[in-house]
């Protein structure tokens, strides 16, 4: 389960503080951190479909993709969803802007939730079950496979923990790190069906 936390202007010396990690087959080829030629960004690579799950460029702007599961769904089709980082740090369309332009198109990429930051607003667009687009407050968010903060046991239990990470002036990225390799599983009862 791909899991991302995100603090947007509530901690006193970051506007945007990220804990990400990206749960993928083992089998699917990836390329590590690396800067980008183009569009110019610091990403991983998708060496299958190649696109990025998680991107940010020199000017500070970030994008932030995961898959939206829900068995009822049909299987993916469309085009990569790992495109979408790309395509909004490769222009330089504010995040509200290029989130609105997305809601249009949503529907040719498999189910997805996207955060998208300019440095002045931080953007989500969600494609199921319809296209909606929110500008964010300042808070600490969760984000697992489906929409934001949707009440997962590992995205409450580990966005408690990022929010006392938080209140300390300086964030151990060792504990962030400890915080996002929690193994323990939830007991079935609580446990999501997303197939």
């Amino acid at each position: 389960m791909c899991l991302a936390l995100v603090a947007w202007r509530v901690h006193e010396r970051y506007p945007l503080v990220l804990a990400a990690n990206r749960d993928e087959f083992h089998d699917r080829p990836a390329k590590p951190l690396h800067w980008w030629e183009d569009p110019p960004m610091l990403a991983g690579r998708d060496l299958a479909a190649g696109g990025t799950w998680c991107a940010l460029d020199r000017a500070g702007r970030m994008a932030l993709v995961t898959n939206y599961r829900d068995p009822s769904l049909p299987r993916p089709t469309g085009q990569s969803r790992g495109r979408l980082p790309c395509d909004f740090l490769g222009g330089d369309a504010p995040a509200e802007d290029y989130a609105r332009s997305l809601l249009a198109r949503a529907g040719g990429f498999a189910g997805f939730s996207l955060l998208a930051m300019d440095g002045q607003s931080l953007a989500y667009v969600v494609s199921h079950p319809a296209p909606e687009l929110l500008l964010l407050e300042p808070g600490i968010y969760g984000l697992s496979n489906r929409r934001l903060d949707t009440p997962w046991p590992k995205v409450l239990r580990t966005r408690e923990r990022f929010g006392q990470e938080l209140s300390r002036m300086e964030p151990d990225p060792a504990r962030l790190f400890a915080m996002l390799s929690d193994r323990r599983q939830a007991p079935d009862e609580e446990l999501p069906d997303t197939g």
